[in-house]
């Protein structure tokens, strides 16, 4: 899981010195492309390209969709952001995962977690103050795209 979370931060510390020389699109695609290698090894060796199929179009357009949602916000608020709060703002993921499967999935939550997720939450409002007390309106692209991968991951 280590591995896992430092992979995806390096990935996106290369996707914030990358959208500065090319546009955010085409730094999308590219990352896409790249990141369709690994897939279709997997998949080949899990039973080739049955392994890829969708039981539900409808399920499979909606967590795409999401995916997107996440991926483009976040991308945004790179491009806007210092690294270090946008990637943190980010990480308020799993709070959300927590909110929504209590609300979506009738998941039950008990005073442990929920004063989790409320000492997280605070914990991100904290850094996303600002020096000098000014809004940048930017920090909510970070904050959707954790609430994007959040719904992607319930969804899942």
């Amino acid at each position: 899981m280590v591995i896992g979370c430092c992979l995806i931060v390096l990935n996106d510390a290369l996707m914030k010195l990358v959208i500065v020389e090319i546009p955010v699109t085409q730094a999308i695609f590219i990352r896409s492309a790249v990141a369709m290698l690994p897939i279709l090894l997997l998949a080949g060796r899990y039973g080739g390209m049955r392994a890829l199929q969708w039981r539900s179009f409808s399920g499979q357009f909606m967590t795409g969709a999401f995916a997107v949602g996440a991926l483009v916000s976040l991308i945004i608020g790179l491009r806007h952001l210092p690294f270090a709060e946008a990637i943190i703002i980010v990480h308020a993921s799993p709070l959300f995962v927590v909110v929504l499967a209590s609300f979506l999935l009738r998941e039950q939550v008990g005073w442990r977690r929920r004063f989790a997720v409320v000492a997280g939450f605070l914990g991100v409002v904290l850094i996303a103050q600002p020096a000098g007390g000014q809004m940048s309106w930017y920090l909510l692209f970070p904050l959707a795209a954790a609430l994007f991968s959040a719904t992607r991951d319930v969804m899942l």
